[in-house]
């Protein structure tokens, strides 16, 4: 289950041009730029860690959401992104446990279906 989040499957340079769009604050928090992708796709998990970090994130990666709850109860996340189909649970249940987290990060679902309807589930 790839995710084709910002149309990742771009070249090497075109990443590092993509790079230089959102560069964070060197002020910021070192809690507040840290990021979890959550898809089993190794090849989008190298991809979206790739962009992030020359945004100056941090990024850890989990390809499941048992591993996901694991890695959110550790360490405090400011926005965790995760692909709706999961290979062990359910998306829906999955953002429901991390909204309960205190302080809740932003949670981003990402997904290949091009069907509206298979899309929007709330």
């Amino acid at each position: 289950m790839g995710t084709d989040l910002f149309s990742l499957r771009r070249t090497r340079s075109n990443l590092r041009s993509h790079s230089k769009m959102l560069p964070i604050d060197a002020r910021m928090p070192l809690k507040m730029r840290r990021l979890l992708f959550v898809d089993e796709d190794s090849v989008s998990s190298q991809s979206f860690g790739e962009l992030v970090r020359g945004w100056g994130y941090q990024v850890d990666v989990a390809a499941s959401g048992k591993q996901a709850l694991d890695s959110a109860a550790r360490t405090q996340y400011a926005a965790i992104v995760t692909e709706a189909a999961l290979p062990d649970m359910d998306s829906g249940e999955l953002v429901l446990q991390l909204s309960r987290l205190e302080p809740a990060p932003l949670l981003i679902m990402t997904t290949q279906r091009t069907e509206v309807s298979s899309r929007v589930q709330w």
